[in-house]
């Protein structure tokens, strides 16, 4: 194996709409949702990319893309604000080959062809936006090369529920068996939604199953079945945590895991998850409020009882107020009196009432009614 690195183009696939966290991504995309109080989602699958040295990323955008674009700055957190290579925002487009809007993560990568053929990498690096976890990308190239793979599927068996996602069956570091969501997983082991294709080799299977007229739509409907039945597919197990964050229940379990320190490190000082959300203003913590195992962003003020929870920016909890199990989105205001409790509370929420949930999480939306 050749000691020189190859070049690697990363596809962040963030168009989705999001509908299951509805109505969260009503008037945003989902990888532009709040993370932790002072992130976003899409700042974690950036910031592994350039810790990882891959500084040639393309984000594919559809629903809603100015929510994403007011956040991307350019590239210029994650130094990919660069003369050469760096940050390319492919929004939806006509007049040429592969206009017009994507059916699914394989569509949208095979609209992207032409252009992946001109750029030229030696690899492609298919991300999803909306997954939390901390990966050394280097490693999935070596495990790539070491293989011999055309393919190189990342996998993890910290999914809740395998069913709703592709399931992976592995030997001896290869992947011999695929089902995309099925109803009886034949194993735990999914994919994480990173994917490491030969770029010849991926352009090659867009153009013969295209010809074929293959509904190309997701992944895991024709794409990832016909490499595996032509070429060799590698797995490269992610370790530790994983979670992907397609549910109001998952999205509000990954902050539960953020204060519980199993979740991803926002602020490891030697892989820092990188955003432009930036609010200089302190939190503020009135005489007689109650504040335990909680997050607090830049601009927020609690007067009442906070537990188990994140407030976002600029978020008020006034006193006598309680939230407890509960994210608070930037500039949700809980009134005095007020019990929020295992809910997600949308941005700019003004709560008059009590809002309180036992079982499944309430979302609770911009006019402070549940939604």
């Amino acid at each position: 194996m050749s000691a020189e690195r190859p070049r690697v183009l990363a596809l962040v696939l963030a168009g989705g709409r999001g509908g299951r966290l509805s109505p969260l991504t009503d008037r945003r995309a989902k990888p532009s949702l709040p993370l932790g109080g002072s992130h976003r989602i899409i700042d974690v699958v950036l910031s592994n990319l350039v810790h990882s040295h891959i500084r040639d990323v393309w984000i594919v955008e559809q629903y809603l893309p100015h929510s994403i674009n007011d956040h991307l700055s350019n590239g210029r957190p994650w130094d990919l604000d660069r003369t050469h290579g760096g940050l390319v925002v492919l929004p939806p487009f006509e007049g040429t080959d592969g206009e017009g809007f994507a059916e699914g993560n394989a569509d949208a990568i095979a609209r992207q062809a032409q252009l992946i053929e001109q750029d030229g990498p030696d690899l492609v690096l298919v991300a999803s936006a909306d997954h939390l976890y901390t990966l050394d990308l280097r490693d999935v190239v070596d495990t790539h090369r070491e293989r011999g793979a055309a393919l190189t599927m990342v996998t993890t068996d910290r999914a809740d529920d395998p069913s709703s996602h592709g399931v992976v069956e592995v030997s001896d570091g290869m992947v011999t068996g695929f089902a995309y969501k099925p109803e009886e997983p034949a194993s735990d082991v999914v994919a994480a939604e990173l994917f490491l294709y030969d770029t010849d080799v991926l352009l090659g299977a867009i153009e013969e199953l295209v010809q074929a007229g293959a509904d190309l739509a997701d992944y895991g409907d024709s794409l990832v079945p016909h490499l595996l039945e032509r070429h060799p597919v590698a797995a490269h197990p992610l370790p530790g945590y994983w979670r992907d964050l397609g549910t109001v229940e998952r999205y509000h379990q990954a902050h539960r895991d953020l204060l519980s320190d199993s979740g991803i490190d926002l602020d490891d000082p030697a892989w820092p998850v990188l955003t432009s959300v930036s609010n200089p203003q302190p939190a503020r913590v009135e005489e007689g409020s109650d504040l335990r195992r909680s997050l607090l962003a830049g601009g927020s003020v609690v007067s009442g009882t906070v537990r188990d929870s994140v407030v976002g920016q600029r978020c008020v909890v006034e006193p006598g107020a309680v939230v407890e199990d509960t994210v608070l989105l930037d500039g949700a205001v809980v009134r005095s009196g007020v019990t929020v409790r295992h809910a997600v509370v949308d941005a700019g929420a003004d709560v008059t009432e009590d809002r309180i949930a036992d079982e499944d999480v309430l979302v609770v939306g911009r006019d402070g009614r549940p939604a």
